[in-house]
């Protein structure tokens, strides 16, 4: 009662007091409006004597209006508001608005004086400002706090009382980035020096397709530069070359001046940047062909269709490498020391065996975790972090990749390979005469046929012409996207079977497509490598859900999943492997049915005169073995987890189980008539078991594969990355019209990647969450239905006595047909590694040998990686390998005890020389998904 009686008490004596105070003011102004009359003066030439900058009146301008805020801002209220007169309020507001026009103006030129907006210096800072400083959100608050009247006044114009007490915080987020994108638009219009967003986002758009058309109306409109600007007003021919500075001297950027172009500016940044990275860091190379059709609407003399053949090369600093450690004189010393290949090198050994079948062991259990259903998510976090991994696995790091100007050059043949290294050589600033560039082995990665051809060039040029010409310092590494292409083409045909028998060849691959419903495949005209190699995985994760519904004797996998243990499914996983991926099991039961076909034989013959006819036809069937369906169906399960295995150890990065899976696929490559790749992968094998030094394997090791993006899992192949770029230029970048030249494609392919990282990078601070990628399709559906076949017809159950018709009808075991058939394609290979270090011992028409006369070769010692070879020959050691003068015998050749047995290989063979002819096999490239770097 108290309180409220004081709370009452101080609202009267509060009113009181403002009744008092008005009652003074009154007073006071009347008595100084009398004043000021009686000298003539008015109430506005007192305000300006007060307002003025007078030493005397500052005290009492500041403390007797100026200190009161609150104060200042009511009187500048009552002059606008409704209680003053309308030629007053007029007045008031055209002072407030130059006022405010006076002010943003300063906030103008006080952000263009800045030079935050410029790019003025683009040939200093275009690189790093384009694509790794570039931050519109960032951008937008700067410019903000650089202009808060501006900023003020675009804020209360666009948003209503309503949406500043109700809206959400990310709807004010948005609609600050919007304030931040008009503030930037209008500075833009300001000053054509403020044109770094207009010219972001011009890249932007060509980046992600946009014709010129929709360039030049957004630009109209204030959004983006215009295309003049985007790709220059000068003829290509008039365009600023980088000429080739001596060596050890930092190259020059050229002097752009006018008409130049956003892109050309571009591209001449990052050929320099190369040339700086050349001297820095030595550097991997990777090239592949290109070929574009270019269509004419309305064909007239000399304007038809026509088609574009050329050459797209890439660059990367190479991971880990040391240019002591590739000395060219290292590498020719090993070569000439190296001993022969043996079938020993190309077999596993029994800790590489043991390695293997860990690893298919950890793939099974990942495929029943990623595509058995949700029950089994609960161990996949702890099974993707227990996968095995060898000593080799590469460290994760992140490797810059730089795309080359396109060459005009059709590197179909050796000759035109041989113009491809110089002219990459020549662009990274390389002086081909230099000692400084012989001295240093290059890396240079591509398909099967570039590297061969590349391999030519030298087996041509060695004792003909000078040692600097002859790119005997160039070493050719793997391309493993065209092995990989080329084992999932190889596996398809293995087991596509007859397309005509159908269900009444159940485990084929062309029922299984069928029974998918997809787009009927002819095994001459191969469809797409992402088409081909999805069909083998989706049918492989069937099948190894329906093995372990087997294994387990469960009435479905989900009740299993329910109870089973991390250590149970482990088990279980292995029973999978060993029951329905082990070659030996086929061995057995095709040497049963041959057994009893032999029998059969015998017992017709004898018994044909006495016995009725289908007397005989039942005791034929009745005595058969073996089982031809489930043959087939555990030898795709064992390619397909190879195929499988080969893919995610190339994308974790692990070279040691890479090199298992080279071992593998260079027999399999043989008998899936890929000889090419089969002597390729030999080829590859020698080298990084004899003929490179430790130093130079290691370094060769840790970057065939690349890691653009620095995650861990995202290691790709050389040559696919190369297949990506040239994917881009040829749907996206490449002109039209009369635009579309050899010089335009130079122009614009040494950009590709700062196009795409400017692109991807807007898209995720500016786009919808849409991700970069498509949504992995759900499999589901796919894999109920395959396992639904595999049950009704028995797939892997053994059945005695089921065959199947056609000249298809038996699966050969790859791997054992192709270590029957390598012994002469072997051989074949020595000799000509032989033939070819001798030409390197002599003297050439130009120069000095490669290899001294005199040199006398002492074999390399090996570390013993093959030492526990499962044949337990020493044949390969270098004892056995030298003879007493010290030169190399290649004709000795180590006994091969074979693994699987000699009658499952006479039923396999077929015909040898069949596979000495490579299919004339092409996956086409079509989409993006056959080029994705996320394979």
């Amino acid at each position: 009662m108290i309180a409220k009686n004081r709370r009452l008490y101080a609202a009267v004596a509060a009113q009181a007091a403002k009744i008092v105070y008005e009652r003074h003011v009154r007073i006071a102004s009347q008595e100084a409006l009398v004043a000021l009359g009686v000298y003539g003066l008015l109430w506005g030439d007192f305000m300006l004597y007060m307002s003025r900058r007078r030493v005397e009146q500052r005290r009492e301008r500041y403390f007797g209006f100026f200190a009161k805020p609150a104060l200042v801002a009511e009187v500048l209220d009552c002059w606008v508001s409704s209680e003053n007169s309308p030629s007053g309020q007029r007045t008031v507001n055209e002072w407030a608005t130059k006022y405010v026009g006076k002010a943003v103006s300063r906030e103008a030129n006080s952000v263009t004086s800045q030079g935050v907006l410029r790019t003025a210096n683009v040939r200093k800072t275009l690189i790093r400002k384009f694509t790794k400083e570039f931050d519109f959100a960032n951008l937008c608050a700067d410019i903000a706090h650089s202009c808060p009247t501006m900023t003020h006044v675009l804020k209360s114009f666009s948003t209503t009382t309503r949406q500043e007490n109700h809206a959400s915080d990310t709807s004010m987020a948005k609609k600050f980035m919007r304030l931040g994108a008009s503030l930037l638009s209008l500075l833009g219009e300001r000053s054509q020096q403020n044109n770094y967003v207009k010219s972001v986002f011009s890249l932007y758009l060509y980046a992600s397709g946009a014709q010129r058309q929709i360039i030049a109306v957004l630009s109209r409109l204030g959004l983006c530069s215009s295309y003049t600007a985007l790709v220059g007003s000068r003829p290509l021919e008039d365009m600023p070359k980088i000429q080739l500075s001596e060596d050890n001297a930092p190259p020059k950027l050229p002097s752009c001046g006018r008409g130049v172009g956003l892109i050309n500016r571009l591209a001449i940044n990052q050929r320099t940047r190369v040339r700086n990275i050349a001297r820095t860091y030595e550097l991997g190379h990777v090239y592949d062909n290109y070929n574009i059709n270019y269509k004419t609407a309305e064909q007239t003399l000399g304007r038809r269709d026509t088609q574009e053949n050329g050459t797209c090369a890439t660059v990367f600093p190479l991971f880990n490498a040391r240019r002591e450690d590739m000395r060219t004189s290292d590498l020719l010393t090993s070569l000439d020391q190296a001993p022969c290949l043996s079938r020993d090198d190309i077999l596993l050994s029994l800790r590489e065996n043991e390695v293997l079948d860990e690893y298919l062991q950890h793939s099974i259990l990942r495929i029943i975790v990623m595509h058995g259903g949700t029950s089994f998510q609960r161990f996949r976090d702890t099974i993707m972090k227990s996968v095995p991994s060898t000593p080799e696995k590469i460290p994760l790091h992140k490797t810059e990749v730089f795309p080359l100007p396109a060459m005009n050059i059709d590197e179909s043949s050796t000759t035109g390979n041989a113009d491809v290294l110089d002219a990459i050589f020549r662009e990274v600033g390389h002086h081909l005469d230099s000692p400084l560039t012989w001295d240093a082995v290059k890396i240079v990665f591509g398909d099967q046929l570039s590297v061969s051809r590349q391999r030519g060039v030298t087996s041509d040029r060695t004792g003909h012409d000078n040692p600097q010409r002859t790119h005997a310092n160039v070493v050719q590494g793997p391309g493993f996207f065209h092995y990989l292409m080329a084992a999932a083409g190889g596996t398809l045909e293995t087991h596509f079977g007859n397309p005509h028998l159908g269900a009444r060849d159940p485990g084929s691959l062309s029922n299984h497509n069928n029974i998918l419903g997809r787009k009927p495949i002819v095994t001459s005209s191969m469809p797409p490598y992402r088409v081909t190699r999805d069909l083998i995985f989706v049918s492989l994760y069937a099948r190894i859900l329906h093995c372990l519904e087997l294994v387990t004797e469960c009435n479905s996998l989900e009740e299993y999943a329910q109870s089973v243990t991390l250590e149970r499914l482990k088990e279980d996983a292995k029973k999978v492997l060993q029951r329905f991926a082990n070659p030996q099991i086929v061995a057995e039961l095709r040497q049963e049915r041959k057994r009893s076909e032999s029998e059969l034989s015998r017992s017709n013959t004898a018994n044909n005169a006495t016995a009725k006819p289908e007397e005989s036809t039942s005791s034929s069937s009745s005595q058969l073995a073996g089982d031809m369906v489930f043959e087939n169906a555990v030898l795709f399960n064992r390619d397909a987890l190879h195929l499988f295995a080969f893919t995610t150890v190339v994308r974790e990065g692990d070279s040691g189980m890479i090199l298992i899976m080279l071992k593998l696929y260079a027999l399999a490559y043989r008998a899936m008539r890929r000889p090419r790749y089969s002597l390729e992968s030999m080829t590859q094998l020698h080298n990084l078991l004899y003929i490179w030094p430790k130093p130079l394997r290691d370094i060769i090791m840790q970057n065939w594969v690349i890691n653009p993006t620095g995650k861990p899992n995202a290691f790709v192949p050389v040559d696919l990355m190369q297949e990506h770029f040239i994917f881009w230029i040829k749907v996206i970048y490449g002109a039209q019209g009369s635009n579309a030249s050899p010089e335009w494609l130079e122009k614009i392919s040494p950009c590709i990647g700062i196009l795409r990282e400017l692109a991807t990078q807007l898209n995720e601070a500016l786009g919808s969450k849409q991700g970069n990628k498509h949504q992995t399709p759900e499999l589901e559906n796919d894999i109920r239905e395959l396992i639904k076949s595999l049950r009704m017809h028995s797939v892997y159950s053994i059945e005695r006595g089921r065959t199947i018709e056609g000249d298809k009808a038996q699966v050969p075991n790859v791997q054992a047909v192709g270590l029957n058939q390598i012994a002469e394609p072997l051989q074949n290979y020595n000799d000509e590694f032989e033939r070819t270090r001798r030409r390197r011992r002599m003297t050439p028409l130009i120069g000095d040998p490669l290899i001294p006369r005199s040199y006398s070769p002492v074999v390399l010692e090996l570390d013993g990686d093959n030492s526990d070879s499962e044949t337990g020959s020493e044949s390969s050691s270098s004892d056995d390998r030298s003879t007493a003068s010290g030169s190399i015998d290649c004709d000795q050749q180590s006994e091969v005890v074979l693994e699987y047995d000699p009658s499952d290989l006479e039923d396999d063979l077929g015909e040898p020389q069949a596979a000495e002819e490579d299919l004339n096999f092409v996956f086409s490239l079509d989409t993006e998904d056959d080029v994705d770097l996320d394979m």
